[in-house]
């Protein structure tokens, strides 16, 4: 189907219809300044490149007529270079005939003006930020089983169980006599069997070694008892090779649902992130990505980020806390997006395919106020305008070539920015290294002055841009949060990497709400005594460990009378207890004599405290 042309009569005549609707002569009067002179300069460019002038737009159909009036001939040699030399420099002449690009052009000149002496019209916040659910008398434990709860903990192991016999049924005549499936199947996993795995996948991150056979080794310089204690190496491996997340057989496995494997995994934990608590204003969309090198038809290379390879995630997040709200994997680009676009409502559905992610992602925070932080790869004026009607702001750099023509050709020098706006949308134009845009729909133009750092001059800088490297960083956050103690390890199944990278942001939130609840301790604190509390359970009765910090909390002590001696017909001790909590010499008469140092304890008060917590020492 061929375009229809319009020519310079036409134009001209649009430019005077657009003039005469938006009132460009009553505003250009009413602003002032170098910000108008060039919307000025921008709006007579654009039309002259659109309309020539009126004595060259008489051509005929064979030839064009000069300035003598005499007709000259284009010529009607073949090939390249052939004809009339005049004619060739009298079509280079020829009026240019605008499309339509040029003519949307010649409209977002005129309908983006100054945004000096403006007001931003943000929406009103209307939430109460808080965590929703009750926390009274909660453990550092009790905030990470509110998200890997009971009912998580035992899809695990019921899947688990079931794919051993699945595997076994399918594939017995392959496993040896040997094999570690027979482990599985004479004895089943069970759920606190299945919590203290995970607890220890977890201290993976924290005590780094090269490989995974090293944390059962006996050699002295690498010697790690804890794990050996808690759980033999072949129970381990055998759980993290037959670990899953579905029925093999009778699974959901729609063709399109790439995330069929882990999806009960995802639904749960999505659900768990959002009912915990009442998010801030200020959200932060960005994206991480997982290391994966391995064969994966959905692995994406994003080469500013550290892992180059992997699977990419788009996470929300609040700006100030780093706690993820919500999270989605990408599976690809032909990946159905079913389960997204069902889910919007119908005036989106002219929108691109970022546009909708963007919308699907933030559709739990449509209508409160909150304001969200975006970088480029987002941005449009379209999703702008979309989310300020939804009573959502935003605010977030954007691509040179999705800005109006306007804004890009205006001039400034190094330092100096400049404001436009249309309707409800403004961007910033300002001049640093290179030209920076900035959309925003919460921001007037207005700047901040900068005190000079280093060798980086004073300057002043747009309110926006500030507010933007201040609460754009909430997924980087997370990401330097999580990062020290990666429990994550290179493997062939991605799905188990993924499901583990996940159990890692459900201890960050955790930690995210223990802190909300007025917690003060590290991270790597909180991951320890979490971890402890995992793996330390009552009615724990394997073998006597050698290491006393075992034994004291896995098996059952009693006290005893401190025997005598030659010396002491009544002979004492310190109690470890006291003098570890205030450097106070209490001499006692009991010990528990089935710890391998025979503390000396008082009776009953510090021998239960000593047996029965991580850090007896903390009063």
């Amino acid at each position: 189907m061929s375009r229809k042309r319009l020519n310079a009569a036409q134009v001209r005549d649009l430019l005077l219809e657009s003039s005469s609707d938006d009132n460009i002569a009553s505003n250009d009067d009413s602003t002032s300044g170098p910000v108008s002179e060039t919307s000025a300069d921008s709006d007579s460019s654009v039309a002259a490149d659109a309309v020539s002038d009126s004595g060259h737009d008489n051509r005929g159909a064979r030839g064009v007529r000069g300035a003598s009036g005499v007709r000259r001939c284009r010529g009607r040699g073949r090939g390249r270079g052939r004809g009339s030399r005049t004619a060739a420099v009298q079509r280079s002449r020829s009026p240019h005939r605008p499309s339509s690009n040029e003519i949307s052009q010649v409209r977002n000149v005129v309908q983006w003006r100054s945004a000096r002496g403006t007001v931003a019209e943000a929406p009103p916040f209307d939430r109460n930020p808080s965590v929703i659910i009750d926390t009274t008398d909660f453990d550092e434990v009790d905030y990470f089983y509110h998200f890997v709860d009971d009912t998580l903990v035992d899809v695990f192991v019921r899947e688990t169980n079931r794919f051993v016999e699945y595997q076994f049924r399918t594939r017995g005549k392959s496993f040896g006599s040997h094999s570690i499936i027979h482990l599985l199947r004479s004895k089943p996993v069970t759920s606190e069997e299945m919590k203290k795995f995970l607890a220890l996948i977890l201290l993976t991150g924290i005590v780094r070694k090269p490989e995974m056979n090293m944390y059962w080794s006996t050699n002295p310089l690498i010697c790690t008892p804890l794990f050996s204690q808690i759980m033999t190496r072949n129970r381990f491996f055998s759980i993290l090779k037959f670990w899953h997340f579905v029925d093999p057989e009778t699974g959901n496995r729609p063709q399109s649902d790439k995330m069929y494997k882990i999806r009960p995994v995802i639904d749960h934990m999505q659900n768990k992130f959002q009912s915990a608590i009442v998010p801030e204003q200020n959200i932060a969309l960005d994206e991480e990505l997982l290391l994966f090198k391995g064969r994966l038809g959905f692995r994406q290379y994003m080469p500013l980020k550290r892992s180059r390879f992997g699977v990419k995630l788009f996470c929300v997040c609040e700006s100030s806390t780093a706690y993820v709200l919500k999270f989605h994997i990408y599976a690809g680009k032909h990946a159905a997006m079913d389960v997204i676009y069902n889910s919007l409502p119908p005036e989106t559905e002219n929108f691109n395919k970022t546009d909708k992610l963007v919308i699907y992602m933030l559709s739990e925070l449509l209508g409160h106020g909150h304001t969200v932080y975006m970088d480029n790869f987002y941005n449009n004026v379209q999703l702008a305008e979309y989310l300020h009607s939804r009573l959502t702001g935003v605010c977030g750099t954007m691509r040179k070539n999705r800005v109006p023509a306007a804004v890009r050709d205006c001039k400034l020098q190094k330092g100096e920015s400049s404001g436009f706006r249309h309707e409800e949308v403004m961007i910033v134009k300002y001049a640093d290294k290179k030209d920076v845009y900035v959309i925003s729909t919460v921001h007037d133009d207005t700047t901040t002055h900068i005190a000079s750092r280093g060798c980086r001059p004073e300057q002043d800088r747009p309110n926006a841009i500030i507010d933007y490297n201040k609460n754009m960083g909430g997924v980087d956050k997370m990401n330097q949060l999580l990062q020290p103690y990666d429990p994550c390890r290179k493997t062939i199944k991605w799905y188990r990497k993924v499901v583990i990278h996940l159990l890692h942001i459900c201890m960050m939130n955790a930690w995210v709400l223990y802190n909300k609840r007025g917690g003060t301790k590290k991270f790597l604190q909180f991951q320890q005594l979490v971890i402890a509390q995992m793996i330390f359970t009552e009615g724990d009765s394997d073998d006597v460990p050698v290491v006393e910090s075992l034994a004291r909390l896995t098996q059952k002590h009693f006290p005893d009378k401190i025997p005598s001696t030659q010396n002491k017909a009544r002979a004492q001790k310190r109690c470890r207890v006291c003098w570890a909590r205030g450097r106070v010499r209490r001499e006692v008469r009991y010990q528990c004599p089935d710890c391998p140092s025979k503390p000396g304890l008082c009776f009953p008060e510090c021998f239960k405290i000593y047996h029965t917590q991580v850090n007896y020492q903390e009063s």
